[in-house]
């Protein structure tokens, strides 16, 4: 940008942007006259003190009249008075010591009055027998005196199973006549003669054959 900047540039001249100062004039006389005035300015400066009584207070309203004078009692001569002469005073027998007419709480006690005699009041623990016999017999049993602790074992198969119903690997491969082989091959042959005849089962005797295959499977079962 400066090297697209023709050589030396030329210094701008002008007066240039005006602000708010320039606009104002600098030799404005100055406004005469008293100006605003206050409210000191609006009272008068000779002004006489205002006299009179002014306002009255509750005081003022008080005792206004001169003091009552009030005149003094005028004084009583007292009348001589002759002395009486004393009676005289006749003996005074001596009186027997006495127990006091009167006396404290703590003075009336012990005064050799005979003591109260008895058990007296009973109280809950004198109620309560100190040599009460143990009640006897086995008392409350609980839940676990409860339970048989010399059950029997119950004896006896108990409840079968799944696993108890299957047929293991040694009874299959047995000798021949195991129950569990000769049952599944009795069933198998009575499913053979249910079959309808198609030339697959051929019995000779007591001897029956069967061969069948079909699609990837292939079967085929003798009885003697």
């Amino acid at each position: 940008y400066l090297s697209a900047l023709g050589g030396a540039s030329t210094a701008v001249s002008g007066a240039g942007i005006t602000s708010y100062l320039d606009t104002v004039a600098s030799n404005t006389s100055t406004a005469g006259g008293a100006g605003l005035t206050g409210y000191l300015d609006a009272l008068p400066a000779t002004s006489a003190p205002v006299s009179g009584a002014g306002l009255t207070g509750y005081l003022d309203t008080m005792g206004g009249g001169a003091p009552v004078k009030v005149a003094a009692p005028a004084p009583v001569a007292a009348a001589p008075v002759a002395p009486a002469a004393p009676a005289p005073v006749a003996a005074v027998a001596p009186v027997a010591a006495t127990a006091p007419s009167a006396g404290d709480y703590l003075s009336t006690l012990n005064t050799g009055a005979a003591q109260t005699s008895g058990a007296g009041l009973t109280g809950y623990l004198d109620t309560v027998a100190s040599n009460t016999a143990t009640t006897g017999g086995a008392g409350l049993t609980g839940y676990l005196d409860a339970l048989q602790t010399t059950a029997t074992a119950t004896s006896g198969a108990g409840l079968t199973g799944y696993l108890d119903a299957l047929a293991t690997n040694s009874e299959i491969a047995g000798p021949a006549g195991g129950s569990s082989l000769t049952s599944f091959l009795e069933t198998v042959y009575s499913q053979i003669m249910s079959l309808p005849e198609d030339g697959s089962r051929k019995v000779a005797g007591n001897t029956v054959t069967f061969a069948k295959a079909e699609g990837s499977y292939a079967m085929s079962f003798v009885k003697k």
